[in-house]
């Protein structure tokens, strides 16, 4: 039985290996064994997790399955909320929709969970080459980066439970640590 999961195993993790590098050996034009020892280096200190519909590659989102996000939300940190100076705490609050489309809204101390509608910035969102992208409709593609930083378990909000996880969110527009809600 160990044999067979051995084979499995090995099999998987040069499936990784090709889906990672794009490394697919064609008739006789077989990598060098140096080429394979690398690639499959590299392979195993790569970890690839779909969490909440955000694909994540050592923990850098490089997609965002904003179909199966279901319209998913991200809040500032609450940490981050009583620390931060004003009564308005700007781009505080992240919504997804299935047209790759990213709505940014400011909120108040007072209402965290609640948009100020007049703030709506609007964003379009694409990955190419394991990288996220966003442009407002004024500008060309900027690099966006999300960086997964840990589950919370379980979160209350009103009466609903839902799955939560931390991210810290880095672009030209915005930056903050985020607490994203599947609910």
């Amino acid at each position: 039985m160990m044999k067979r999961h051995n084979k499995y195993l090995t099999f998987f993790t040069l499936l990784v290996v090709v889906l990672l590098n794009g490394n697919v050996v064609l008739g006789n034009a077989a990598p060098k064994q140096s080429e394979k020892t690398s690639s499959l280096k590299r392979a195993v200190n790569q970890t690839v997790v779909v969490r909440h519909g955000i694909t994540f590659k050592n923990d850098i989102a490089i997609f965002l399955n904003q179909s199966e996000m279901n319209g998913g939300e991200m809040f500032l940190r609450s940490r981050d909320i009583k620390s931060r100076p004003g009564k308005v705490l700007k781009c505080s609050m992240l919504n997804f929709d299935d047209a790759n489309k990213m709505f940014i809204f400011d909120t108040t101390k007072k209402e965290p969970f609640i948009p100020i509608l007049e703030s709506q910035k609007v964003f379009c969102v694409k990955s190419e080459n394991d990288q996220l992208f966003v442009k407002d409709n004024t500008s060309v593609w900027e690099p966006i980066t999300m960086k997964y930083l840990k589950d919370i378990p379980e979160k209350q909000h009103s009466d609903e439970k839902y799955p939560c996880m931390l991210i810290e969110i880095r672009s030209k527009w915005f930056r903050g640590t985020y607490e994203y809600s599947d609910y």
